[in-house]
């Protein structure tokens, strides 16, 4: 099992958890992602998945095929790092692109809802 330390050292990021694959279905489990001193070995972890994804798309040479589930059960708004993400997406967007073809977002709350029509 992939861990990283949270901040305080209190609960460790279960990579394995967070974040996992089913041929083309790349899931986030949003309960298991903690706010971190370091995401190196997050970032790692996501760029593993994007490596063979690429590779698949080339391979087949295909784009916008992955589809990706972000399930909201069990959010904790004071677990996630907005600064985190707002380097994430545009980095995984320009190292990766044409790979993404829907995201489905499951469990949403109505925060992040009213946040999403707000965007």
């Amino acid at each position: 099992m992939t861990q990283i330390k949270s901040l305080n050292d209190s609960p460790t990021l279960e990579l394995d958890k967070l974040i996992t694959s089913d041929k083309l279905l790349l899931t986030i489990n949003i309960k298991y992602f903690k706010k971190c001193t370091d995401y190196t070995e997050l970032i790692k972890y996501i760029m593993g998945y994007m490596v063979q994804y690429k590779a698949y798309g080339d391979t087949n040479k295909v784009e916008n095929f992955v589809n990706l589930k972000i399930d909201f059960d069990g959010f904790k708004q004071h677990n996630i790092d907005t600064e985190f993400l707002k380097m994430l997406f545009p980095f995984l967007e320009e190292n990766y692109p044409n790979t993404i073809k829907h995201i489905l977002c499951v469990n949403v709350p109505t925060l992040i809802k009213m946040l999403i029509k707000i965007l």
